[in-house]
């Protein structure tokens, strides 16, 4: 995304290369899962192709397995959330 100094008139562009360092999800931390069981569920429901053998019951699993702490409950509300939209799915 384009940036714009403050005291600056134009904008310049920023990045930064996020290497691969060839880990797999096993080997990742419980906050990383757990996010990626989020990411996995807009995927779904936005029927993208890199989610085409996916299932709502792989999110709940990835989920539940990483809940962690939750010390305000988000995370299982979210579980909550993707249950019910595997229920709609007709996923059981």
């Amino acid at each position: 995304h384009p940036t714009k100094h403050p005291q600056g008139t134009g904008r310049q562009r920023l990045e930064s290369p996020l290497p691969d360092k060839g880990a797999t999800l096993e080997q990742a931390s419980s906050d990383f899962k757990f996010g990626s069981a989020v990411a996995l569920f807009g995927q779904i429901l936005k029927q993208s192709p890199q989610s085409q053998n996916s299932t709502m019951r792989r999110v709940i699993e990835l989920a539940d397995d990483n809940r962690g702490t939750d010390e305000g409950g988000y995370r299982k509300d979210f579980i909550q959330l993707a249950r019910k939209a595997a229920e709609l799915r007709g996923e059981r």
